[in-house]
């Protein structure tokens, strides 16, 4: 087995929190950093996906679930940074701790604050 993840990423599409607001008929589960953080109208996608959060600092603190599984039709937050625009990560499984270890250092180093692009 080459690769054991896609990064899904291009997928996503950016989505305002007051057109959010606005939206009457909410059914689709809108999942953000930290699980199910609100209902939307329309849904991106609709395949079994697990998610990783991103959430800097929910990494350092570990209160949080960190994993879900997303299942059904549903939306994932994002917020599209221009230096990150249409690229798309694949990588093979010895990566992954190496990954994870570079964001906890980076969180410890540079805050919570800063978005991090897996």
């Amino acid at each position: 087995m080459k690769f054991i993840a896609y990064n899904l990423n291009r997928r996503r599409i950016p989505l305002e929190e007051q057109v959010r607001r606005d939206m009457t008929v909410k059914k689709y589960d809108y999942y953000g950093a930290t699980g199910v953080i609100d209902k939307v109208e329309n849904y991106l996608f609709d395949e079994t996906t697990i998610l990783i959060a991103e959430d800097g600092a929910n990494l350092l603190s570990r209160n949080l679930q960190l994993i879900y599984i997303a299942t059904g039709k549903y939306y994932i937050f994002y917020e599209e940074d221009e230096k990150t625009k249409g690229i798309t990560t694949i990588f093979p499984r010895y990566h992954q701790r190496d990954c994870v270890r570079r964001l906890i250092a980076d969180v410890k180093q540079n805050g919570t604050e800063r978005e991090k692009t897996i």
